[in-house]
């Protein structure tokens, strides 16, 4: 039997940006996604981009109104965060690169090789029609605290949302608070690509909805009556834990 000799002809693998997937599939606007894949570029391994706002203009091909706007959407997505800082030309935004590689990992981990084939659109965890959206309309800050707790029925009616994902995406909807009727794409796929990142970390429906209890009782911002975004709830979601753990969550209060 003879032996096989392998032979790369490829060029070095260099000068290159990785996204990952999960950013692919948070339904970003393709401005939004346009300008996160060059700040990923620049940033490099450091996490920090330096650029301009006319230097990223002009990169992207928007303009600087634009990456302003686009920006905005990728802080609220939690993908990067902007901090004013001074120096002696004046004030400029130090924009940071915010890791979710291990979201990323615990979302993807142990799934078929074609996982990212799938757009968000095609996500089983999305309603099938606006009028299924649990989150009550027009709530003040101290109904959204009273009205928080997910509704038992939407876990327990239906075997199948507890297998393709709907119960966490419905449970997570309404801890955040989110009007799916007006939702933006992006909202939706922000919180298709949480529900699914909780799902596979293990988290349940029902400890998604005792999140709610937890983040207004011991979270600065859940106490002034702001509910959780969807990237909150993951980065919060080991210190809940450890709250749960020790018993001190409670649900249907």
């Amino acid at each position: 039997m003879s032996d096989n000799a392998i032979e790369y002809q490829e060029s070095p693998r260099t000068y290159f940006t990785q996204i990952p997937n999960c950013v692919d599939d948070m339904g970003l606007t393709p401005y939004a996604y346009r300008l996160y894949g060059h700040l990923r570029r620049v940033a490099g391994e450091n996490g920090a981009c330096w650029q301009s706002t006319s230097t990223l203009a002009k990169a992207c091909r928007m303009s600087a109104g634009s990456v302003s706007k686009y920006k905005q959407e990728l802080i609220e997505a939690d993908l990067i965060s902007v901090e004013e800082r001074h120096n002696e030309n004046g004030q400029y935004h130090h924009i940071t690169i915010i890791d979710i590689w291990r979201e990323n990992h615990l979302t993807y981990a142990g799934g078929s090789s074609n996982e990212s084939r799938s757009s968000q659109g095609e996500s089983p965890m999305a309603p099938s029609s606006p009028d299924e959206s649990p989150t009550p309309r027009g709530s003040s800050p101290g109904e959204t605290k009273k009205n928080h707790t997910y509704k038992k029925n939407h876990i327990d009616a239906n075997d199948d949302e507890q297998t393709d994902g709907r119960a966490w995406f419905l449970a997570l909807t309404e801890v955040c608070v989110v009007e799916l009727s007006v939702a933006t794409d992006a909202q939706k796929g922000q919180l298709g690509t949480s529900a699914k990142m909780l799902k596979k970390a293990g988290a349940t429906p029902e400890q998604i909805a005792a999140f709610g209890s937890w983040w207004y009782d011991n979270d600065w911002r859940g106490k002034k009556g702001q509910p959780p975004t969807p990237a909150q709830v993951r980065s919060e979601w080991g210190k809940f834990k450890r709250a749960d753990s020790d018993g001190v969550v409670r649900i249907g209060r």
